[in-house]
């Protein structure tokens, strides 16, 4: 763990966060902030936050706590600046708003006329319209990640992002679900610059940001080129910085901002607030917006709106009270807003680090609410906790294979004597490879409670199978696992696939952290789930060259295409090839350079060993081990690292790049570390 700040630093950090805007007789609600902030920033998950209320067109609440970076003694206040995640989704309605204002688009505009150049692998597209983009019901995939999530703003997202696409099928028809996705607000983006013929960023900065005076409001943090604002930066648990992140999809999640500006923006809703869309817009922005078909009829719907995660909470809207929020979640950073738009009531929590500032904004929402009598300050419970008849037969129907809101295998087993639903992650093939992840005790029905107080309820709808799964926040249901179905003429996939480990070989020197996970996979197939390959997440064999995802109600599905000769595979825009392509390391060293195309180079290591790497300028390199693990990054570790027999060493850069590698024989280095000369050294907090 990182080393606590010297006190007197630390004293400083209160001292300024007391500083803060707060009103004299606020019930005690600052004290309440402040404890709660704190409270999870000594717990270690946050590493700075600002936290802002405003009211009527006045500030309630406005600080900034901890420090926003460690390294220059810098303290988070309300100017900080923080990556606000999927919050840019209700931008990116806005600006679509604006347009149909304009009289240059319609919402229901089919998506094919006003971007003619867009395609997909699938005849339902010619039904996608802009308002299905903004709801979720758009049937994309999801999110296309690779060069989503950077250390600095890559050129050609766009095109990769429309070829993905291109090479893609839908998931489900177009309007008939609603699950969480991404792409259709990337694609929103893009739809915008062609019919605005303008820069997306450009067309919020003139027709957004200015008009609503949001001086802060712009690209992600790691984009901008403008070092007169402070952002807030992030560390990770053993106090290591990483660079500061770019956001690249800016309709789904590439904006930042601070806290007071992310209220005065949703100012625009109030009943009396200035806007920039019309009163007609502006209430098409209130209303929920439901997929054509409402999806199935026993699952539950989400009350998205144009943006919104929901247009209204269950306890607020019995007691007459609409209330409207939108989270964000980044690979460093964590972010909320709720909206009163009958008070002129805003709450804004952004935060650094491995937070959940979605619930602390819940907090602040229900103690000024309670504390005005509006609502309960406890939230009830959604699903009787009394105990029930013992737990019925049909719950066999349920016991099988699921694919998972995670994107994994999931497997649900059923203890009759013990009357406790199992769920398993499946990693693999062997014994080895299952853990545990869930006990659900059985209260009634199909209903059951695991220790944290988690509900969940089993379901049936038109032959299909559904664990759901409670959203505290939300006050509703979301499907966690949807069953796998098994095919009448189940599809082997391509022979020598599966059991075989595959390597990212496009990874870029500026990814971020967030595609460690995903570097290494080992496809793998069971026996009693025929026709399928897990490769990262459970793919239906169309033929043994095509996978796709077998479920309609989950986000983020990827679909699999893997060329005739086994030596490559592509996942939804990554591409794969199998490790014994790999170059060996040789122990007398070498050269590396990067050819034409090529980003990155993998190295297979055979035996432990200290290694100096020399880096090109722009050069990166980290080392994966056996298990998968990045146990080093050129970009954070200074620090010497074990090279292991077993694992893989990375060097990413561009064409041209020429990497130098020799073993290591110097007295003053052990045997097993590595060592690298020139290229970035990072301090750590320990070292300032």
């Amino acid at each position: 763990m990182f080393r606590r700040m010297r006190p007197f630093l630390f004293a400083l950090a209160v001292w300024v966060s007391l500083a803060g805007s707060a009103g004299a007789d606020d019930g005690g609600l600052a004290s309440f902030i402040r404890e709660s902030v704190w409270k999870r920033i000594a717990g270690g998950g946050m590493n700075s936050a600002s936290v802002a209320v405003t009211e009527g067109g006045g500030i309630v609440f406005s600080e900034g706590f901890a420090a926003a970076d460690r390294g220059g003694a810098v303290l988070a206040d309300e100017d900080t600046l923080y990556n606000i995640g999927s919050i840019s989704k209700v931008f990116c309605a806005v600006a679509i708003m604006v347009m149909e204002d304009d009289g240059v688009l319609d919402l229901d505009d089919r998506v094919v006329d006003l971007l003619p150049e867009f395609r997909m692998d699938d005849g339902r597209l010619e039904n996608l319209t802009v308002r299905m983009l903004l709801n979720h019901s758009s049937g994309l995939p999801g999110t296309v990640f690779p060069g989503a999530f950077s250390y600095s703003p890559e050129d050609g997202y766009e095109d990769f992002f429309m070829d993905t696409l291109a090479r893609s099928s839908l998931v489900h028809d177009p309007g008939g679900a609603a699950p969480y996705c991404n792409d259709g607000f990337t694609l929103a983006e893009f739809l915008a610059e062609r019919v605005g013929a303008m820069d997306y960023a450009d067309f919020l900065r003139r027709r957004v940001f200015g008009p609503l005076k949001l001086s802060s409001a712009g690209i992600s943090v790691g984009a901008r080129s403008d070092p007169s604002r402070q952002a807030a930066r992030y560390y990770r648990p053993d106090g290591r910085m990483e660079p500061l992140e770019a956001v690249n999809l800016l309709g789904a999640g590439g904006l930042s901002c601070t806290a007071l500006d992310l209220c005065r923006f949703s100012a625009m809703f109030y009943p009396s607030g200035s806007s920039v869309l019309s009163e007609t817009a502006r209430t098409e922005m209130l209303s929920p917006q439901p997929p054509e078909g409402r999806g199935r009829s026993s699952l539950p719907n989400l009350t998205f709106g144009l943006g919104w995660d929901a247009t209204s909470i269950s306890s607020y809207r019995e007691a007459g009270i609409q209330v409207l929020v939108k989270t964000g979640g980044t690979g460093h950073y964590s972010s909320v807003l709720f909206v009163v738009p009958s008070m002129e009531l805003s709450v804004a929590v952004l935060s650094s680090g491995n937070s959940d500032a979605p619930e602390l904004g819940g907090e602040i929402l229900r103690r000024i609410l309670s504390d005005r009598g509006v609502v309960s300050p406890v939230r009830s419970a959604s699903v009787s906790r009394e105990n029930g008849p013992s737990m019925p037969d049909r719950v066999e129907d349920f016991q099988g294979y699921y694919g998972s809101s995670g994107g994994g295998l999931v497997r649900l087993v059923f203890d009759r004597e013990s009357e406790t639903m199992e769920l398993w992650k499946i990693d693999g093939p062997g014994e080895a490879d299952r853990s545990r992840e869930v006990v659900g005790t059985f209260r009634s029905g199909l209903t059951f409670v695991d220790e944290n107080g988690t509900d969940y309820r089993l379901v049936s709808d038109d032959g299909k199978r559904y664990l759901l799964a409670e959203m505290p926040l939300f006050e509703t249901e979301i499907v966690a696992l949807e069953g796998l179905p098994i095919p009448e003429d189940p599809v082997s996939p391509l022979q020598g696939v599966a059991g075989r480990l595959w390597l990212r070989r496009d990874m870029s020197r500026s990814d971020s952290s967030a595609y460690y996970g995903s570097a290494m996979v080992r496809p793998f197939v069971l026996s009693d789930l025929p026709g399928y390959l897990v490769f990262g997440q459970p793919m239906a064999m169309i033929d043994p060259f095509r996978g796709a995802a077998a479920t309609e109600t989950l986000r983020d599905r990827t679909e699999l295409i893997l060329d005739e000769t086994g030596r490559s595979a592509w996942l939804y825009g990554a591409v794969y090839m199998p490790s014994d392509r790999a170059s060996s390391l040789p122990s007398e060293g070498t050269s590396v350079r990067l050819e034409e195309g090529e980003t990155c180079r993998w190295m297979a290591v055979s035996r432990d060993g200290a290694l100096l790497v020399e880096l090109p300028p722009e050069g990166r390199c980290l080392f994966f081990d056996r298990l998968g693990d990045c146990v080093y990054d050129s970009l954070v570790d200074s620090a010497p690292l074990s090279v292991t027999a077993g694992g893989f060493l990375a060097l990413t850069g561009v064409a041209d790049d020429v990497f130098y590698l020799s073993e290591s024989s110097s007295s003053t280095i052990s045997g097993r570390e590595l060592v690298l000369i020139g290229g970035p050294q990072t301090p750590t907090p320990q070292d300032t």
